[in-house]
């Protein structure tokens, strides 16, 4: 129940105090929840107020727990307000004081964000301003999103002017896509991710030294250049954490992962992920390279962030192909091959990820997809998928070790938001010499919990035998 006005509310704790708005803690009858007020000073102007009216519109399409609830929003002698659940927890802000965070605090924190953000670019909302003051981790480690004032949904009108949101972008975790006032494509809220979580890991962002002051990084000059690799800085770190965190900082939205939930994923599961040569170097970038990117800027400006036309229509198909790993030649493998192929050319623009499980490493040593067993998985996955002469931006193989093959399978599909899903089915893999083969036993789970279509394949005459 919203209350009568801001006159209803019983004012507690001013919990801070921004550049147009003073946040205070208050109660009200009807409401149980600790609430938060948050309202704007006298004389802030209609750009501010903007912000304001932007939240409003924004926070209760959005129906997630990481966001606060808006309980209310109007104005108070000329001075816009919200009131909203008060979200008890820790602010990035406090965490990033503590300097280089350690590697397992890095993935669970940077993962519970990434799937804030997922949830809120699902309900085609983009935040826009992520600020680690606009992060709060709650005791479970749910991220929960503030400040919502400089956001964009698909269904709101863009209240914000044109030269308000040309001086706001200017922090060092803001998308150089943004200085060209792109504000409806949610990879600019993941390179935003990539840039909190690059501070998570060295203690500053990228682009800023250590010691300087976090507001020196121009934007534009994220345009032509490269932030420092991590490992250069923490060789410690594994190289897959550094492949996700500076594919999130690439310039070009369109080389960034496809949403937020990609990114979640592959923090949990290390072992899928695929390292580029080029993200894999721990020395800085040589001095030409830098030339020549800087050359290109100033001819081009957007040069680098080639498919920026198309920014809220990006996202290409996704098709999830499953593999036994002892199947790789033969006729059940060979229709998967041509069914595959058909799909690929008709969906031009589709990736296509090859998908196996093998048997978990015994070594405890092992580290995470470095065994023999997962080795030998990759190395099947390429050979099955070579004469598919697909480039190496239209596919990609993932091995899983040990576990449950559909939850493997059917997670991989959910969190990357697959489009479809390619099984083969033989019912002469079947018989009692066969009886250890996975795939052949899912086909009945599969498409009855799948979210997405799935193409079941089999081979060319292929009949059910009975035995006598």
């Amino acid at each position: 129940m919203a209350p009568e006005g801001v006159d209803s509310l019983r004012p507690g704790q001013q919990l801070g105090k921004g550049a147009c708005a003073d946040i205070v803690a208050v109660e009200t009858a009807g409401i149980a929840t600790p609430l938060v007020l948050k309202r704007a000073r006298a004389g802030i102007g209609s750009a501010a107020t903007s912000h304001f009216e932007t939240a409003a519109q924004i926070l209760p399409r959005l129906a997630t727990v990481h966001v606060p609830a808006l309980h209310a929003a109007g104005l108070d002698h000329e001075a816009p307000y919200l009131l909203m659940d008060r979200i008890a927890g820790t602010s990035l802000e406090e965490v990033l004081r503590r300097g280089a965070l350690p590697l397992e605090e890095i993935v669970a924190r940077g993962a519970a964000l990434a799937r804030a953000l997922h949830a809120i670019h699902q309900q085609h909302a983009v935040h826009g301003n992520l600020l680690p003051s606009h992060v709060t981790f709650t005791a479970d480690g749910t991220a929960v999103l503030l400040s919502f004032g400089l956001a964009h949904h698909r269904d709101c009108p863009d209240l914000l002017p044109q030269a308000e949101w040309l001086r706001e972008v200017s922090s060092p975790w803001m998308a150089p896509e943004q200085l060209f006032l792109v504000r409806d494509d949610a990879r600019s809220d993941q390179w935003s991710l990539g840039a909190l979580m690059y501070q998570m890991a060295v203690g500053h962002p990228p682009f800023v030294d250590p010691g300087q002051a976090v507001n020196a990084s121009p934007l534009r000059e994220r345009l032509w250049k490269s932030p420092l690799p991590l490992r250069h800085q923490r060789p410690d770190l594994p190289g897959w954490l550094q492949e996700v965190i500076h594919r999130c900082l690439e310039v070009a939205p369109s080389d960034r992962f496809e949403h937020c939930g990609q990114v979640a994923w592959l923090l949990q599961h290390p072992a899928a992920v695929e390292i580029d040569r080029g993200r894999a170097r721990t020395a800085p970038a040589p001095v030409w390279r830098r030339l020549t990117r800087w050359f290109q800027h100033q001819r081009d400006p957007v040069h680098a962030l080639k498919g920026l036309q198309h920014a809220g229509s990006h996202r290409a198909p996704l098709v999830v192909l499953a593999l036994d790993p002892d199947l790789v030649e033969g006729d059940l493998p060979v229709a998967l091959r041509a069914a595959a192929a058909r799909v690929m050319a008709t969906e031009t623009h589709a990736h296509l990820a090859c998908l196996t499980v093998v048997a978990r490493a015994e070594s405890v040593a092992t580290l995470p997809g470095d065994s023999a067993a997962s080795r030998a998985g990759r190395q099947a996955l390429q050979q099955w998928a070579r004469s598919l002469r697909l480039p190496p931006s239209r596919i990609s193989q993932h091995v899983f070790e040990g576990g449950d093959p559909l939850d493997h399978l059917l997670e991989f599909a959910r969190a990357n938001q697959a489009d479809l899903l390619i099984i083969g089915c033989s019912h002469r893999e079947r018989g009692p010499a066969q009886a250890g083969r996975i795939w052949p036993q899912l086909m009945h789970r599969v498409v009855a919990e799948a979210e997405c279509s799935v193409h079941v394949v089999r081979p060319q005459g292929d009949r059910r035998t009975h035995d006598a």
